[in-house]
C-alpha cells in the first residue's frame, strides 16, 4: 500500500475507533449507587457520550466542563463520576487532535484509576493513550499501553473490552508489527464482537478486514458490504462512506469501473448525508470526488473527470479553511469562557492574550495558505509528469507494435524462402544419394558425397524447423502421438551421439532412471529433434576431452530430461534470451558457432505442444 493509501487508512481507523474508546458504559453492572445529585452527572455523562459518539466534541466538552468545575470546587474532582467525566474530556481533546492536552489529562485518571481499581477506565485510558502515542509514529510507547490493558484485560476477565483491544492491536500491527498479525486480531474482533452486542466494534473489524486481505482476496468486497450494512444499522454515515468508497477502489484495481463508479456514487451519496447530520468536517469527502474523478478518466471521460478532480481539490481546501475557521472559533470561545470565570484575575493579562490569539490565529492563516499553495503547485506538476508519461507509453507502445509487425514479417520471409529452398534441395539430395550408393572403390568420392549428403541433411532440417515456427504461429502444427517405449527410444536417439563423442574425445555419460522405464505417448519426431538440438549444443560447445552427461527421469508424471555439459556455460545476462527466437550472443568473449538461434526456440515451442 502506497503511502497515501496508509494514510487513509490510518484517518479511517482513528475516526471509527473514537466512536468505540468512549465509556463502554456509561455506568458498569455492578456500580455504586448514586445520589440524586450523582444521577444528574450520570446523565450527563451519557449525554456527552453520545456527542462523542457522534464526533461533536465541542459539545461533549460543553456538557463535561462546568460539571468538573462543579466537582473541583467541591473537591470531588477525584472521585468515581469525576474520573469518569476527566476521561471524557480527555478522549474530547484527543478527537479534537489536542494530543498534549489529552496526555496531560490521561495520565493521572491512570495512576487514580488503578489505585482505585476502576479497572475498566483504567484500559480505556491505556487504550486512548496508546492511539495518541500510534498516531505520532511512537511504536515502543504504543506497544506498551497496548500491553497495560490487554493484561488487565485478562487478569480481571474484562472480556467485554477484549474487542475494543482487538481492534487497536490490529490497527497498531498494521502500521508497526506484520500484516499477518494485524489481520488475526481483526479476525479475534469479528469472533467476540457479536457475542457483546458491540456492532460499531464488528463493523470497525469488517472494515480493518477489507483493507488488510491482499489484493487479490475475494473476501475484501464482502467484509465492505457486511461493515456497510452493520454501520447503516447503527446509523453511522461516516463508516458506511468509508466502506463504499473501499469498495470502489477495490473494483477499480479488479477493472470494474462502472461498478467502481456506482459505489463511489453511494460513498460520496452517505458523506453528504453523514454532513447533513451534523459531521461538516468529514474528512474523506474531498478523496472520494478526487478518486471518482481517476474513474470518469479511466473511462477516458475526461470531462467528467476533471470536473470531480477539480471539485475534490476545492472541497479540500473549503475543509481545510472550515478547519482554520473551526479553531479560531474554538480558541476565541476557549478564551471567552475563561475570562468570564476568571474576569478579576486575568484582567490585566486581557490584551496580550487576545493580541497572542490573533497572531496565532493570523500564523495559522498564513501557514495554511502556504500549504495550499504548495498543494496546488504539485498538483499541476502531478498532472504535466502524467501527460508526458501517458505520451512515453504511447511511444513505447508504437515502437513495440512496429517491432510486433516486423518479427512476423521476418516470420513470413523466412518461410517463404524455405518454401522455395526445400524443393531444389531435394533435388539435389536425390542424386547424391544414388551415387553414393553406386561409387564403389574410390573412398575420396564417397567421402565427399556423405559430407554432401550431410550437410544437405542439415540444411533441410533448419528448413523445416522455420516452416514448423510458421506453423506454430498459425496454430496448424499437430502432434502426432504414438504410444513409446521412452528409455528405449531414448537410448537409441542418444547413442547417435557416441561416433561424435569418440572422434572429439569426449567423456559422453547416459544416466536412464528405473522411473523412466514405461510406455507414453509421444510425438516421437518432435522428441527426437529436441534431443538432437540439445546434444548438438553441447558438443558444439565442449572442449576436447570434455564432459556430456545427459540423465532422464520421470517425476510426477513429468519426463526430466537434463543436459549438462564442461563447455563455457551460458553467460547470466543472455540466459533471459536464451529461448528467443534467432538470439545470437553479441558479448566479445562468447564462443561463435555460427548457430542460427532457431534450436532452442522450436524445442521450447514443441515441449509447449
Amino acid at each position: 500500500m502506497s503511502n497515501i493509501r496508509f494514510s487513509r487508512l490510518q484517518r479511517i481507523l482513528f475516526f471509527t475507533f473514537n466512536l468505540c474508546i468512549g465509556l463502554v458504559e456509561a455506568v458498569p453492572a455492578n456500580a455504586e449507587q448514586f445520589s440524586g445529585s450523582d444521577e444528574e452527572i450520570v446523565s450527563a455523562l451519557v449525554r456527552a457520550e453520545s456527542f462523542l459518539n457522534s464526533f461533536k466534541n465541542d459539545s461533549a466538552l460543553k456538557v463535561v466542563v462546568p460539571l468538573l468545575h462543579e466537582l473541583r470546587e467541591a473537591g470531588s474532582l477525584d472521585s468515581r463520576l469525576g474520573l469518569r467525566l476527566r476521561l471524557v474530556e480527555a478522549i474530547s481533546l484527543e478527537q479534537k487532535q489536542s494530543g498534549d492536552s489529552a496526555i496531560a489529562r490521561i495520565l493521572p485518571i491512570l495512576e487514580l484509576s488503578q489505585s482505585m481499581k476502576m479497572w475498566d477506565v483504567y484500559i480505556r485510558s491505556s487504550l486512548t493513550m496508546a492511539l495518541i502515542h500510534e498516531k505520532v509514529n511512537k511504536r515502543d510507547r504504543s506497544l506498551y499501553y497496548l500491553n497495560l490493558a490487554g493484561k488487565s484485560i485478562k487478569q480481571y476477565r474484562l472480556d467485554r473490552l477484549y474487542p475494543y483491544f482487538a481492534i487497536r492491536m490490529a490497527s497498531w500491527q498494521r502500521i508497526f508489527g506484520s500484516k499477518e498479525e494485524a489481520i488475526r486480531y481483526a479476525g479475534e474482533a469479528l469472533r467476540y464482537a457479536p457475542n457483546y452486542q458491540l456492532k460499531l466494534e464488528e463493523a470497525i473489524a469488517h472494515m480493518l478486514m477489507s483493507f488488510l486481505l491482499p489484493d487479490d482476496n475475494a473476501e475484501r468486497l464482502s467484509h465492505c458490504f457486511k461493515a456497510i450494512a452493520l454501520y447503516n444499522e447503527l446509523g453511522d454515515h461516516i463508516g458506511s462512506s468509508a466502506m463504499f468508497h473501499q469498495a470502489s477502489r477495490i473494483q477499480q484495481k479488479n477493472g470494474n469501473a462502472l461498478l467502481a463508479l456506482e459505489y463511489s456514487d453511494s460513498s460520496i451519496a452517505a458523506a453528504k448525508r453523514a454532513m447533513v447530520s451534523g459531521n461538516e468536517k468529514h474528512q474523506l469527502i474531498s478523496s472520494m470526488y478526487s478518486f471518482r474523478g481517476s474513474i470518469f478518466k479511466s473511462l477516458k471521460n475526461y470531462d467528467s473527470a476533471w470536473f470531480y478532480m477539480e471539485k475534490g481539490h476545492q472541497v479540500a481546501i473549503d475543509l481545510m479553511q472550515t478547519n482554520i475557521n473551526s479553531k479560531i472559533a474554538e480558541i476565541d470561545a476557549r478564551y471567552n469562557t475563561e475570562k468570564a470565570q476568571e474576569e478579576m484575575k486575568w484582567q490585566k493579562k486581557e490584551l496580550s492574550q487576545r493580541n497572542l490569539l490573533l497572531l496565532a490565529a493570523i500564523f495559522i492563516v498564513l501557514v495554511l495558505a502556504f500549504l495550499l499553495l504548495n498543494l496546488y503547485r504539485n498538483y499541476r506538476r502531478e498532472q504535466s509528469a502524467k501527460k508526458i508519461l501517458e505520451e512515453q507509453k504511447k511511444l513505447i507502445q508504437h515502437q513495440a507494435d512496429q517491432l510486433k509487425n516486423l518479427d512476423a514479417t521476418k516470420t513470413r520471409l523466412f518461410a517463404n524462402i524455405s518454401h522455395e529452398l526445400r524443393t531444389p534441395l531435394t533435388l539435389i539430395l536425390g542424386p547424391i544419394n544414388n551415387l553414393m550408393n553406386e561409387i564403389e572403390g574410390n573412398e575420396k568420392q564417397a567421402k565427399l558425397l556423405r559430407m554432401a549428403s550431410q550437410s544437405g541433411t542439415e540444411l533441410s532440417n533448419l528448413i523445416n524447423q522455420i516452416l514448423d515456427l510458421g506453423k506454430i504461429d498459425a496454430g496448424k502444427m499437430l502432434v502426432n502421438k504414438k504410444s513409446t517405449q521412452l528409455a528405449t527410444f531414448i537410448k537409441t536417439h542418444l547413442s547417435h551421439f557416441e561416433s561424435l563423442a569418440s572422434r572429439k574425445q569426449i567423456s559422453y555419460l547416459i544416466r536412464i532412471d528405473e522411473s523412466a522405464h514405461l510406455t507414453a505417448l509421444i510425438d516421437r519426431e518432435k522428441y527426437r529433434r529436441i534431443l538432437y538440438n540439445l546434444l548438438s549444443n553441447a558438443f558444439k560447445f565442449t572442449q576436447y576431452r570434455g564432459l556430456v552427461e545427459v540423465s532422464a527421469q520421470v517425476n510426477n508424471d513429468k519426463l526430466l530430461l537434463k543436459v549438462k555439459d564442461s563447455g563455457p556455460g551460458i553467460h547470466p545476462q543472455d540466459i533471459p534470451h536464451l529461448f528467443d527466437r534467432y538470439f545470437q550472443s553479441n558479448r566479445s568473449d562468447h564462443l561463435t558457432s555460427g548457430g542460427t538461434g532457431i534450436g532452442l526456440a522450436i524445442c521450447k515451442e514443441y515441449i509447449y505442444l
